[in-house]
């Protein structure tokens, strides 16, 4: 089963508006497991871009206490495996190299500076590399004009130094932004079904 969720934009409110969102829609899908035939211990979460982004959030990042008043606040937001196709990495970086600058500055509510800084590095996935953490398929174009594939390499490189095993990292030659969703290169779609084949299957 794949269930498509919708999040607050960077125009409704800034970060972590949009990933509290996605975590809500993990606890409300383990809530309703039983209605769709859900397993809720073998939940992936995918995406593209911005939503990769928020994928390798809501996989890395440990999630607090649900704000007062959201629903199922006994249900984990925990996912078991991410696909991240060319979400960012690193926002400081993105900020200080001018790529997607406006955008992540809107995301964020503001530029990098003073407390702000702490709240960019929050939401930067590269700062989870030393958590534990799911498997992780990784998808970035070298050519991809909007994140850059230096923070993918670094990445990959940051996760294979914490000793994480369950990371794939397809890097791309002469491909832009977003290859499994936009530029659809053919070969990713059997990888990715097979990722989530091996990462999701029943220990034996």
């Amino acid at each position: 089963m794949a269930a498509t969720i919708n999040y607050r934009l960077a125009g409704e409110a800034p970060f972590p508006a949009a990933l509290d969102d996605c975590r809500c829609a993990v606890r409300w899908l383990r809530a309703h497991a039983a209605e769709y035939r859900v397993d809720p211990d073998r939940v992936a979460a995918y995406g593209n871009s911005a939503g990769g982004h928020l994928a390798l959030l809501l996989g890395m990042m440990t999630p607090p206490a649900p704000p007062a008043g959201e629903p199922y606040p006994d249900e984990s937001s925990r996912v078991q495996a991410v696909i991240s196709d060319s979400g960012p990495i690193d926002l400081v970086w993105q900020y200080e190299h001018n790529e997607l600058r406006t955008v992540v500055e809107k995301f964020m509510g503001g530029p990098p500076e003073g407390e702000r800084l702490k709240a960019y590095k929050r939401a930067s996935p590269s700062q989870y590399t030393g958590e534990t953490i799911p498997p992780l398929l990784l998808i970035y174009g070298e050519a991809d004009g909007q994140v850059n594939i230096r923070t993918a390499d670094d990445f990959a490189a940051a996760l294979g130094r914490a000793g994480h095993t369950g990371v794939s990292y397809f890097r791309l030659a002469g491909v832009d932004h977003c290859p499994h969703s936009l530029v659809r290169v053919d070969y990713l779609q059997p990888a990715v079904a097979e990722f989530l084949r091996r990462s999701l299957s029943p220990a034996e």
